[in-house]
């Protein structure tokens, strides 16, 4: 994995150099998203066959250097609206590459399996990433194609043969992040108990319902006294 990592970092380089299919950078805050948008301009294919490995680079860099501590990211992929998987890295700057395989492929290197790799395989994806900073510190995020080729058919763990064309990068932007289900169910709970006492209050304002200031026979605790007392 070292070897891996060191030669990604030289290819990130000469690719930076280059300015091989590089946006610009966006900081992006713990807990922020960096979304990118991207499409294939035809079928992807290989010499061996249709791809299983879709495998780009992700440029993460603090000016703080180390003393930010070490990037991390979760990054979901969607075609359209629809999650297809999410491939979870710690890593070091300047950046990692990362990858998305079908169930069936042998790759595995700073890759995650997708539920549904068919529109990957044919170019029909509409596709987005959702890249959440999971780490300390603001980083500067930005997704390259991977230097060499983007797509390819597996032929070990870590190796495919590449293919082609690489996918296209067309937007990339930092959005809000959405709460998830159950934090919608936590926040529309509280809304509810809210409105409700809201609702309450007002009424026994408007002296529709008994006010009960003291207890039982006057005690703290208890219920106000009857008229039959």
């Amino acid at each position: 994995m070292q070897s891996r990592n060191v030669l990604f970092t030289v290819l990130l380089a000469c690719s930076m150099l280059g300015g091989l299919g590089q946006a610009a950078a966006l900081p992006v805050a713990p807990g922020q998203i960096l979304q990118v948008e991207f499409n294939f301009p035809a079928d992807p294919t290989t010499t061996l066959g249709e791809i299983d490995v879709l495998q780009l680079g992700l440029v993460a860099t603090c000016a703080g250097g180390a003393a930010c501590g070490a990037p991390s990211a979760s990054i979901a992929l969607f075609d359209g609206s629809m999650l297809l998987g999410t491939n979870t890295l710690t890593f070091t700057q300047p950046g990692t590459s990362f990858a998305f395989t079908s169930p069936t492929s042998l790759y595995t290197f700073q890759a995650a399996d997708v539920s549904d790799f068919s529109s990957i395989a044919n170019g029909t994806l509409d596709g987005r990433l959702q890249i959440t900073n999971l780490g300390t510190a603001t980083f500067d995020f930005t997704v390259i194609p991977f230097p060499g080729g983007s797509v390819g058919r597996a032929g070990s763990t870590n190796g495919y043969v590449i293919g082609a064309p690489d996918p296209i990068l067309t937007s990339q932007q930092v959005v809000a992040a959405v709460p998830e289900p159950a934090t919608w169910l936590l926040i529309a709970a509280g809304l509810a108990a809210l409105l409700g006492y809201t609702w309450l209050f007002g009424v026994a304002e408007a002296g529709a319902l008994p006010r009960c200031i003291g207890g039982m026979g006057g005690q703290p605790g208890g219920y106000p006294r009857s008229h039959a007392e």
